[in-house]
């Protein structure tokens, strides 16, 4: 994880390398293991698509130029 102006910038391998201590008292791990596989599915193609913004504003800096 990488820090950033006071907090973490969390990536979908952050998400899917994530361990949870387990206790008798805690949540269900199945539905936790769930949830975070849709989160790193949702984090996966945000980074996706932030990496095709960067790109045209590159392209189209480059062009203005």
């Amino acid at each position: 994880m990488q820090m950033r102006e006071k907090h973490m910038i969390i990536t979908a391998a952050d998400i899917s390398q994530k361990q949870f201590m387990i206790t008798p008292e805690g949540l269900d791990p199945e539905e936790v293991y769930a949830f975070l596989e849709v989160v790193k599915e949702d984090f996966y193609e945000l980074e996706k698509e932030i990496a095709v913004l960067k790109e045209k504003l590159t392209k189209n800096g480059k062009q203005g130029q």
